[in-house]
């Protein structure tokens, strides 16, 4: 949920202060952000499994403003690396891991 929010923010779809809002309503659930094993290789790699089982579609949800989404098809292996890295900045200013 972080990446597509930190994905749609580098899109037309989210403001910074939309995304930053959402981060902080997942952190507020409990919900972790980041984790170690998360890595942009391992984004690519899920990206390209739901392909498969997505008839050749990405299908990737991008909030679309607080309380709606987009699907996209069209996500990088390099947009997904800078929404990653979008997350852990965030996190970094905040309190801390996952939150």
């Amino acid at each position: 949920m972080a990446v597509c929010v930190a994905r749609a923010a580098g899109r037309p779809y989210l403001t910074e202060s939309e995304a930053h809002r959402a981060l902080a309503l997942i952190a507020a659930a409990g919900l972790p952000l980041t984790h170690p094993v998360f890595t942009a290789e391992l984004l690519q790699v899920g990206l390209a499994d739901a392909v498969k089982h997505r008839d050749g579609m990405q299908r990737l949800p991008l909030t679309d403003g607080i309380g709606s989404c987009v699907f996209v098809n069209d996500v990088t292996a390099a947009e997904l690396a800078r929404a990653l890295e979008y997350v852990h900045a965030y996190t970094d200013r905040t309190d801390g891991p996952g939150q």
